[in-house]
C-alpha cells in the first residue's frame, strides 16, 4: 500500500506539498523552521496518507518542531520502530 506524507497550510486549508518519505517531509519543515523559526512552521501539519484515502495527524503547529528534532518519536513508515515502541509501552505498564 502507498504512503505520502502531506504538509497543510492550516490556516489556509492549502496543500503545501506532498512527499514519498517521512524524511523528506521533515526536511522541509526543518528548513522552513530554520529560515522562519517558528513562525514559518506554527500554521502547518504533517499527515500520513494511505492510497485508501485514510489520512492520520502527525503533529501540527508548534509539535513539527519537536517531531522533527526528537529523533526517539518512532516514524509512522518504520513499522520495526512503531513496533519496538509498543514494547516498550507494554513494558512500561
Amino acid at each position: 500500500m502507498a504512503v505520502s506524507f502531506e504538509l497543510m497550510d492550516l490556516d489556509s486549508g492549502n496543500l503545501v506539498g506532498s512527499y514519498r518519505t517521512l524524511e523528506e517531509a521533515l526536511e522541509v519543515i526543518r528548513n522552513a523552521y530554520a529560515t522562519y523559526g517558528l513562525s514559518g512552521i506554527d500554521d502547518l501539519g504533517l499527515a500520513r496518507v494511505e492510497s485508501s484515502g485514510s489520512q492520520e495527524c502527525i503533529a501540527v503547529g508548534p509539535e513539527l518542531v519537536g517531531y522533527t528534532i526528537d529523533r526517539s518519536v518512532p516514524s509512522l513508515d518504520d513499522d520495526s520502530a512503531l513496533s519496538a515502541e509498543k514494547g516498550k509501552q507494554k513494558r512500561a505498564s
